[in-house]
């Protein structure tokens, strides 16, 4: 699978990282290079996604949303998404 970042979220930095390992997958993933291992069917791979609120970000609610693509399958995809609301 290739993993990519949709879309932006003002006023938060988002950090990715490879499980629970200090592995900073965050370029990679940005730059939409970012490719797991094999998976068999049903397998999956765990990636942390870290958020930090900017000083002084406007209050309201921020999606991170990331999506896995099958480099076999390109017509398969899976999304993932995060909120972080910032009061």
């Amino acid at each position: 699978f290739d993993l990519r970042r949709l879309g932006t979220s003002p006023g938060v930095t988002v950090r990715y990282f490879r499980g629970r390992t200090s592995t900073d997958l965050t370029a990679s993933v940005m730059a939409r290079t970012y490719r797991t291992r094999t998976l068999a069917p049903g397998d999956s791979v765990l990636v942390r996604v870290e958020a930090t609120v900017a000083a002084g970000a406007a209050p309201g609610t921020r999606t991170i949303t990331l999506r896995g693509r099958s480099d076999a399958e390109p017509t398969r995809l899976d999304t993932v998404r995060a909120r972080v609301v910032v009061p």
